[in-house]
């Protein structure tokens, strides 16, 4: 349920077999801290529409990781929504473009909400974002 907020307990070693918690960030495993610790369920994620690399910033680098990501075989973004510039529900070449001649062209449309602060994105769509 969105903001829903819930305990979250790791305990290494429980039933016959040992078991320990291990996080991957980044492709790097990682032990988990035991503090207590408090999660809130969002029912969507928040993201900026063209932030294609995930620094929080719209720019000519998230053009770059687009056009990488789609013809040279590069990372898959963390939230493909984000590499939707023109906001159709497809992730291709004409995000790039639009976003080009949203930076260069002077008139151009802009590019569609969320933007400016990260937000869920308003138009339904089946790209994930994590």
């Amino acid at each position: 349920v969105d903001g829903d907020v819930r305990e979250l307990n790791f305990v290494d070693g429980l039933g016959p077999s040992q078991v320990t918690n291990l996080f991957y960030v980044d492709g790097v495993a990682t032990g988990p801290s035991f503090d207590p610790a408090v999660i809130t369920f969002l029912e969507q994620a928040v993201f900026l529409r063209g932030d294609c690399n995930g620094d929080d910033s719209v720019n000519l680098a998230d053009v770059i990781f687009g056009l990488t990501y789609l013809f040279a075989g590069g990372v898959p973004p963390q939230c493909l929504k984000a590499c939707d510039t023109d906001d159709t529900g497809t992730v291709n070449l004409t995000d790039q473009i639009y976003f080009l001649n949203t930076l260069f062209v002077p008139g151009s449309p802009p590019i569609p909400p969320p933007t400016g602060t990260p937000a869920p994105d308003p138009t339904p769509d089946s790209l994930p974002c994590f």
